[in-house]
């Protein structure tokens, strides 16, 4: 099962709480500080805030979360593709059958 790494923030909640949409996109949510810190298979060798703070940054020099997301398989899924900045491990298969 592969779980989400980040929890993004609305901008569409923002909007509607009339608050400004802060220049924070993505943060890691509680359940994902479990895929930081370890040296195993599907780690993340970059401490949370710092991992958050380069995807935010990526995400900025793509023209923003609008430009930024990408649409997922349900209208509550959204992508972000960024640069494999940390030397993640990609956790897949190839399909040779």
């Amino acid at each position: 099962r592969v779980e989400p790494i980040v929890g993004l923030r609305g901008e569409a909640a923002a909007r509607r709480s009339g608050r400004a949409m802060a220049q924070r996109v993505v943060a890691v949510e509680r359940f994902a500080l479990r895929q930081f810190g370890g040296s195993g298979l599907g780690q993340i060798a970059a401490e949370p805030a710092a991992f958050a703070a380069r995807v935010n940054e990526a995400i900025a020099a793509q023209g923003g979360a609008e430009a930024a997301l990408r649409p997922g398989y349900a209208d509550f899924c959204k992508h972000v593709f960024v640069e494999n900045f940390c030397g993640a491990t990609v956790l897949d298969l190839p399909v040779t059958d």
